[in-house]
């Protein structure tokens, strides 16, 4: 048989194949963003927005800017804090962690304390999976997030979604795509 009519015999089969592996590619278009005060820079999946607004943590009040983006039901999200003194924003990192994991129905599964001292830091890396609360149909979600306290700013990097949708390796380019100023 000729080659001609063996590629047109097999077209209709590489095309339906090619088509079923487009569908399973997850959809994300990577952009650099950098924080409107220089605060940080990290890549985004999508297009983010950014809204700031008023955040109870421990009892006192703070204006709290979130950047995020939503690619296939995972969140993928940068939150900052100013805090008045520098001796208040590990303080207010860990209370940022905890009230985020009770939101989620979870205590953290893999929890690392990361401190560096060089550049005036300290973070928790937290890989957790909880239960929504009110919403997803109460499907397992998880949470992978970097919480860090770097002078008089706090900052909360996270990515959260239905266990079935967060993959490791997006999840690792978001995270370590993430550089506080």
């Amino acid at each position: 048989m000729p080659a001609i009519f063996r590629f047109r015999r097999a077209t209709p089969f590489l095309f339906a194949a090619l088509l079923g592996l487009a569908a399973c590619t997850e959809q994300h278009d990577w952009r650099s963003i950098n924080a409107a005060d220089g605060s940080y820079s990290v890549m985004m999946p999508a297009k983010p927005s950014t809204v700031t607004r008023p955040v109870n943590v421990n009892g006192k009040e703070y204006s709290m800017t979130m950047t995020a983006a939503d690619v296939q039901q995972v969140t993928f999200a940068v939150g900052v804090i100013h805090v008045p003194e520098p001796g208040m924003a590990a303080v207010t990192m860990t209370a940022m962690k905890d009230a985020l994991l009770k939101n989620i129905g979870s205590v953290p599964a893999n929890e690392k304390i990361r401190s560096t001292a060089q550049v005036g830091s300290i973070s928790i890396e937290v890989d957790t999976v909880g239960k929504a609360s009110g919403g997803a149909r109460g499907e397992p979600r998880v949470l992978h997030g970097r919480f860090i306290a770097k002078g008089t700013t706090v900052y909360q990097v996270v990515v959260a979604g239905p266990e079935n949708a967060v993959i490791d390796t997006v999840v690792e380019t978001f995270l370590t795509s993430f550089k506080a100023n």
